[in-house]
């Protein structure tokens, strides 16, 4: 799940294919499944884009108003995600 908390340009592939290359803004939301990765190729102000992946919060990509290029989100990262998890709730 993809959340706003403020406007931002988003480009996202999901499995190699964009499904969205434009300008987001707060409160949308989007949902997306992936067989093996989500790809954000740019977050134009990373501080606005919540990730959720299975259930888990991903920690924000960057500052308000800093742009990411490449965040990739495959099954070993997202294993890795939920270890951090775990390890960080008793």
């Amino acid at each position: 799940m993809l959340e706003l908390t403020d406007d931002s340009w988003v480009t996202l592939q999901v499995d190699g294919k964009t499904v969205i290359n434009d300008e987001m803004h707060l409160g949308e939301r989007r949902t997306f499944d992936a067989a093996s990765e989500f790809r954000f190729k740019t977050v134009g102000n990373a501080a606005a884009v919540t990730v959720m992946i299975d259930n888990m919060q991903v920690p924000p990509f960057g500052r308000d108003g800093q742009v990411v290029h490449n965040k990739v989100f495959n099954r070993d990262s997202v294993q890795k995600l939920a270890a951090t998890e775990t390890r960080g709730n008793p």
